[in-house]
């Protein structure tokens, strides 16, 4: 499988033997228009029982990479704990840069699911969030929905539809587990 964005690509061998394939595919590209493949900026992270000792062009091996904004090791619990690691101080700063705002209940959850989290859905198709991470967003997300507010109310009735009683705020949990089979699924 192959994924390009711009002038990076990223490809994913699953078998040691399309190694031999994957590099006679990059020389025919380099040869047919002229570009050389930057080996010294590329590169590859063994997954799995993948065998280190299989070369691909002279492009090392690391422990860690990132793709795309996703930190990828060859752990996938690890992987998901890096990246959300990154992601959720960067929600937090926004919540508390956007918590100045005048902004209403109704525009404070419209902030939340609209776009306070946009990162998060984006991030949690390739790995979900930890436990603790979501237990952290929400702390995030009720800090800046309830403001200064003496009696706070419950994050599972916000989340009800209007109809219900509540203010139809995204619930975080769900919409990450349905994301995230919904990408596997696809």
């Amino acid at each position: 499988m192959a994924i390009a964005y711009a002038d990076d690509i990223t490809i994913i061998a699953t078998r040691s033997e399309d190694t031999d394939i994957i590099q006679e595919t990059l020389r025919d590209y380099e040869q047919a228009n002229g570009a050389r493949i930057s080996t010294h900026k590329s590169r590859a992270i063994a997954l799995g029982s993948w065998d280190k000792s299989t070369p691909i062009m002279d492009i090392q091996y690391h422990d860690e990479i990132k793709i795309l904004g996703f930190n990828m090791t060859n752990n996938t619990k690890e992987s998901a704990k890096k990246s959300w690691a990154v992601l959720t101080p960067k929600i937090r700063a926004q919540a508390q840069d956007a918590y100045r705002r005048a902004l209403n209940l109704e525009y404070r959850i419209r902030y939340v699911n609209d776009y306070l989290l946009a990162r998060a859905w984006f991030v949690t198709q390739v790995c979900p969030p930890p436990s603790d991470i979501v237990r952290q967003l929400n702390t995030t997300i009720s800090w800046f929905i309830c403001k200064r507010e003496i009696f706070r109310v419950l994050l599972s009735t916000i989340h009800r539809s209007k109809e219900a009683g509540g203010w139809g705020l995204t619930n975080m949990a769900a919409k990450y587990l349905a994301l995230f089979i919904f990408r596997m699924a696809g």
